[in-house]
Formats: C-alpha cells, sequence, structure tokens
C-alpha cells in the first residue's frame, strides 16, 4: 500500500488486484493477470468482450479492450507502442494469434486529451481506464475524460483496502464552478443606464470567454 500513497510507480500485482476487484462487481469479464515480465506467451487469446493492463516491457503501463467491437489501446502518456506491447495485443485479441500472421480486424490507438503530469502515475491511469470500461463507460469516450490526478492514489489505495472499487475521480467542469460561484446581484435604482448596460456587456463577455476557454 505504501507504494500507492507514497507516490512510487506501481507494479503488476496492484494492477491485478484491482482487476479482481473489478470481476467481483462484474462477474461476466473475465481479465487476466498483469504481468511485469510482458511475456506475450503467458497470455491467452480471448473471444469474449475483455479488459487488459499491460506492462509495455519499457516501464509503462496501458490498458486495452475490445469492447465496443474495435481493439483500443489507452496510454495516458500517447506514446508510441512499443513491440512488446503489440505481441500482447496479438495474443489477447488476434483469433490466430499462433500464427506468423496475425489478424486483428480493426484496431485503434486512442489519443488522451487530458494526459497524466509527471511519469509515475501511468499505472493509475491505466486501472482507471480499465475501470471505467468495466462499469459501461463508452469506449470512444475515454479518451475525453479528465481524471483528479491529484486524488488518483487515495482512491485507489480506499479500493484495495475496503475490497470494493469505484470509478475514479473527475476534475469538476469548470463552467459549472464559474456559474455556482455567480451571485444574484439586485438592481440599483440608482445607477443610469448607461452603467448598467455596461454591466452587462461586461458579464456577457466574462461568460463568453469561459465558454471559450473550455
Amino acid at each position: 500500500m505504501r507504494v500507492i500513497t507514497e507516490g512510487k510507480e506501481l507494479d503488476d500485482n496492484i494492477a491485478t488486484q484491482a482487476m479482481k476487484l473489478v470481476m467481483l462487481q462484474k462477474p461476466h469479464l473475465q481479465i487476466q493477470p498483469t504481468s511485469i515480465s510482458s511475456i506475450p506467451d503467458l497470455l491467452q487469446y480471448s473471444d469474449d468482450d475483455t479488459i487488459y493492463i499491460h506492462h509495455n516491457g519499457a516501464r509503462h503501463f496501458t490498458t486495452s479492450t475490445s469492447m465496443g467491437g474495435k481493439v483500443r489501446t489507452y496510454d495516458s502518456l500517447n506514446l508510441t507502442p512499443t513491440t512488446n506491447l503489440l505481441q500482447q495485443i496479438t495474443a489477447i485479441y488476434a483469433p490466430n494469434n499462433n500464427s506468423n500472421h496475425p489478424r486483428i480486424q480493426q484496431m485503434i490507438h486512442t489519443r488522451i486529451k487530458h494526459k497524466q503530469k509527471g511519469s509515475v502515475d501511468c499505472g493509475v491511469f491505466a486501472i482507471a481506464y480499465a475501470v471505467d470500461l468495466a462499469f459501461g463507460e463508452d469506449p470512444r469516450d475515454i479518451a475525453n475524460i479528465a481524471y483528479s490526478q491529484s486524488c488518483m492514489r487515495e482512491h485507489l489505495a480506499a479500493a484495495l483496502s475496503s475490497g470494493t472499487i469505484t470509478q475514479f475521480p473527475r476534475r469538476r467542469n469548470l463552467n459549472s464552478i464559474m456559474k455556482s460561484s455567480l451571485r444574484i446581484v439586485e438592481r440599483d435604482p440608482d445607477k443610469n443606464d448607461t452603467e448598467e448596460r455596461r454591466g452587462e456587456e461586461g458579464t456577457t463577455n466574462d461568460q463568453r470567454d469561459v465558454g471559450g476557454g473550455m
């Protein structure tokens, strides 16, 4: 647990424990254990929808899934897939994975919009992607999720302690924060019409700036 709370790189055991919690809540999913040795021959082809957390052989975790009818990968740093990672994906998702010419109908390397900060939280993000997929998030929408990175490790540690895992916290929507902080100002009858119009125009411009920045 200290690996999680002290901000260190996660290991394959933590990823596997997290996925076991997912399977307890989603028993229809059969998720293979993550291995930091990254040996593709240890992986089995899955003909059902599945999720997998990969170690790419270069100190980095990514997530893949076949949910939604296509094989998709999710990488919190948008790195180019390593040869080892591609071999793992082939082993899990290609029907003839024991031949020299594997076939995957379509594979999409999803471009993550909100990447992780720093270099040690890839494992936490990989678990978060996997949990969201298991809990029914559309595979096409994962790329747009903005996680609250400062809260993710605490969330993971709590899940492993309690034996129940839930979706990871998101950042609050800036638009919602701005709207909730607006105060209703009573109209001042002593103000002249010009001042009121100027004030209204200023408010409109502020709102437009917030909307345009999203």
